[in-house]
């Protein structure tokens, strides 16, 4: 089974079989023409059938042998000749990879061998067509193999790309966070500061608020320095500011106190209003302002009742504060929604822009679900004509999709129905070659 050894011997034959053939001709040159013995012998048999002299017939008859000879011998070197024609052609074709086409030139060679009885060249023949066979399939399956290669590597490639796409895109990710987590830090640093530094100073405009007998504008800065120290979570500086606010509103409710006798029935009202301006107080430092207003609104219309004016204008006062913080929440929120919604909205187109791209490298998957995020984007911020008529594409995107499985599951199919027909032609070869192995070895016993 050493193929390479088979290979040389067969050339090495090949080449004999060419020089033998090449003195062949130039012993058939030194002799007479087929065609002329062809005529000598038709004259001869004329000149038999005439001769009555039995010495001259044994003369003609013994040089009617010499030309059947001369006519066997130049009909063998022609056959001969046309069969090394032939294999020269076949192994042609087959150093070019045209191995059916070769194979047939060999197998053509088979019935001349019969012609002539040349033994020794048919076996010969017959291992180089059972060897370009197993060459043939070899071929097939290095062929295929190089296909089923070639298609993982092209997977590779494309999975490569895909971790590539996605690590640039965690990178730009890891930097953003990164840039963003730093932004944060500065901007938590500057709020501390910026909080600070105010408490500090409303405190401060508090203490001269008081001095000055402006009680309502003292509490409203001892708020602040209050929200501000609470949201440090400065401990004991909020329980100093507390503590400072208790202190100022029971100033504030001898200040608004009417200089006449107050009834009893009277305070007990007042203790009510000022509780209710309490509980206001506590929703305001937690920035509930709609759910303070009705309980200050109360308030001021106990502090009316009881004739109370002061302290009526004071709740006034903070009724207005209130709305005024209300309507400033509102625009702010109003803000921070129309700048979440611009954000938002460049989401999406930057969505859009991934879903062109992959739809251009054929990754639709990843296409479909870069859309649907974007149309779930405009529909969250009631974009509702853009998520409309991002249907459509959605729906084309999704028949890509469905057509690239098709395909490829067609492909598979195909490749395996080729598979197993070059299995099933491959097995029949062999069965046909082990048929003449079988078929030369029983002749070479009877021989």
């Amino acid at each position: 089974n050493w193929k390479m050894g088979i290979d040389m011997t067969n050339d090495a034959l090949l080449i004999n079989q060419r020089e033998m053939e090449k003195s062949n001709r130039i012993k058939v040159t030194q002799l007479k023409s087929l065609e002329e013995v062809e005529k000598e012998l038709l004259t001869i048999e004329e000149r038999i059938k005439k001769s009555k002299d039995d010495e001259e017939k044994k003369r003609i008859l013994k040089e009617k042998a010499s030309l059947d000879k001369q006519k066997t011998e130049q009909r063998k070197n022609q056959i001969e000749g046309k069969i090394i024609n032939i294999l020269a052609e076949g192994s042609g074709l087959i150093s070019k990879f045209k191995y059916k086409e070769g194979i047939s030139k060999y197998e053509q060679t088979i019935p001349l061998f019969r012609e002539i009885s040349w033994e020794q060249k048919r076996d010969q023949v017959l291992d180089m067509i059972e060897s370009a066979k197993k060459d043939h399939t070899n071929y097939l399956q290095k062929i295929e193999t190089e296909k089923i290669l070639i298609e993982k590597e092209k997977a590779e490639q494309e999975e490569l790309r895909r971790r590539i796409d996605e690590f640039e895109r965690t990178k730009e990710i890891r930097i953003h966070e990164a840039e963003k987590s730093r932004i944060e830090v500065l901007k938590r640093d500057k709020k501390i500061t910026e909080l600070k530094d105010q408490a500090w100073f409303e405190l401060a405009k508090a203490n001269a608020s008081i001095n000055r007998k402006k009680y309502q504008k003292a509490l409203s800065e001892l708020e602040i320095a209050l929200s501000n120290f609470n949201e440090l979570g400065w401990e004991k500086e909020k329980n100093s500011v507390e503590a400072k606010i208790l202190d100022l509103k029971t100033k504030m409710k001898e200040a608004y106190k009417p200089k006449r006798k107050v009834k009893i029935n009277e305070r007990d009202l007042a203790s009510k209003a000022y509780a209710l301006i309490d509980k206001a107080d506590i929703k305001i430092r937690r920035k509930k302002y709609e759910e303070a207003l009705p309980q200050l609104h109360e308030a001021h219309d106990i502090f009316n009742k009881i004739k109370w004016n002061k302290a009526k204008i004071m709740v006034e006062q903070r009724i207005d504060q209130v709305e005024s913080m209300t309507s400033e929440k509102k625009s702010r929120m109003n803000r921070l929604k129309k700048r979440k919604q611009q954000k938002t909205v460049v989401e999406a187109y930057n969505l859009l822009d991934m879903v062109d791209k992959n739809r251009k490298e054929r990754r639709f998957n990843i296409a479909l679900d870069n859309a649907k995020n974007a149309q779930k984007i405009f529909r969250d911020i009631d974009w509702i004509k853009e998520a409309d008529d991002m249907e459509k594409m959605i729906s084309q995107i999704e028949k890509d999709l469905t057509d690239q499985e098709k395909a490829v599951k067609e492909s598979d199919r195909e490749r395996l129905q080729k598979i197993k027909a070059e299995e099933k032609e491959a097995e029949k070869l062999k069965k046909i070659i082990e048929d003449r192995r079988k078929k030369r070895r029983a002749a070479r016993k009877k021989l």
